[in-house]
């Protein structure tokens, strides 16, 4: 089994990566997202996946 986890902040290219990968017949075992929204920290939001490829 293959694994490949992805984490990006910008959500287009996000799903342009995670649909790219779903094509090529990976599928989702897992997401998440996170951010925290405060005036104190600036950070962005992160998105994230896990997804796995049976061999064949």
């Amino acid at each position: 089994m293959e694994i490949k986890v992805i984490n990006l902040s910008d959500e287009s290219e996000f799903e342009n990566i995670v649909n790219a990968y779903l094509k090529e017949g990976w599928k989702v075992s897992s997401t998440s997202c996170g951010f925290i929204d405060s005036d104190t920290y600036n950070y962005a939001s992160v998105l994230q996946v896990i997804l796995i490829k049976e061999e064949c």
